[in-house]
């Protein structure tokens, strides 16, 4: 429960704002905040040789070559599907051939990652 003379204090202040600021504090606040900083030092921007701007993109088209040369060996391997080498039965059965490409193209993209793996090592070492 609020006493009565909590409750007539309380009534005084309605309405108003009890919260001041000290005579004269913003005036000088800025300045000493300013005052209170560390001095900044200037750095002299890193100088960005031609080598290292030129490297990503190098590194894009590479990628994309190498995309679409990726492109290029599965849309050759859906049109060579008609100009399979038939065994002594007729044809092959379509899971092998599906099979036997899948492991190719597997075989291949572990290779190109050994290859790029091994270019990347030499650079750093």
């Amino acid at each position: 429960m609020i006493r009565k003379d909590m409750k007539d204090e309380l009534e005084k202040l309605k309405g108003k704002n009890p919260f001041k600021t000290p005579d004269g504090y913003l005036d000088n606040l800025t300045t000493q905040i300013m005052q209170q900083l560390p001095e900044r030092v200037f750095e002299e921007p890193r100088k960005v040789s031609l080598k290292e701007r030129v490297l990503p993109w190098v590194y894009l088209a590479a990628v994309i070559a190498g995309l679409g040369l990726f492109f290029d060996l599965l849309k050759g391997a859906k049109n060579g599907d008609s100009n399979i080498v038939q065994n002594v039965q007729g044809s092959l059965h379509p899971a092998t051939e599906q099979e036997e490409n899948a492991d190719y193209l597997e075989y291949l993209e572990t290779q190109y990652a050994n290859y790029m793996l091994a270019e990347e090592i030499e650079k750093f070492e």
